[in-house]
């Protein structure tokens, strides 16, 4: 069985890979989208998807680095979002996951407003 330092370490690399990859997937489905723009390209194509989860990864990132691994939902504040019975989402931790994706919706929106604005489809 591994030691509890070791699974915290996991996670705290695992918060590293996800704060890289959504870090990256802004910077491509976002920033350079924008810049590509706003330099009259003649086409540009974003990537809702990308959109909607890079704000997430990021946020489930920053939290598996600053808290490390989460408990196995029998104490701790990981209790009122997941079950410990069965490692199921409660209501609240489905509501805590949704709310996650709400920055990536209102970034995916604003881009499409201002790609409008710019006379981009």
């Amino acid at each position: 069985m591994e030691s509890a330092k070791a699974t915290d370490l996991k996670a705290r690399g695992a918060g590293i890979a996800l704060l890289g990859i959504g870090g990256w997937l802004l910077k491509v489905s976002f920033f350079d989208v924008l810049c590509d723009a706003e330099a009259n390209a003649p086409k540009v194509s974003t990537s809702m998807k990308a959109l909607l989860l890079s704000p997430a990864f990021v946020m489930f990132g920053l939290l598996l680095i600053v808290i490390g691994a989460p408990g196995d939902g029998s104490s701790g504040v990981g209790r009122y979002f997941v079950r410990a019975a069965d490692r199921k989402l409660t209501p609240l931790g489905w509501m805590l996951a949704l709310l996650t994706l709400a920055p990536g919706l209102v970034l995916y929106l604003w881009l499409q407003d201002r790609l409008s604005a710019l006379g981009f489809e």
